[in-house]
C-alpha cells in the first residue's frame, strides 16, 4: 500500500472512533496505528526468517 493510501486508512479508523483530527485522541490513534503496523511487520519477518 501507497504512504497515502496508509495515511488515508489510519485516518478513517481514527474517526470512525469518533476522534477529529489535530486532538490528542486522534494524534494518540494515529500513533496506535503506526505501532500496530510496526508490531505487524516485524511478526511477519519472525514467520519467514525464522
Amino acid at each position: 500500500m501507497a504512504p497515502a493510501e496508509v495515511a488515508a486508512k489510519d485516518d478513517a479508523i481514527c474517526r470512525g472512533y469518533g476522534a477529529v483530527p489535530g486532538t490528542p485522541v486522534y494524534i494518540q490513534c494515529r500513533t496506535t496505528q503506526d505501532q500496530r503496523r510496526d508490531a505487524d511487520k516485524q511478526a511477519r519477518a519472525k514467520i519467514v526468517n525464522g
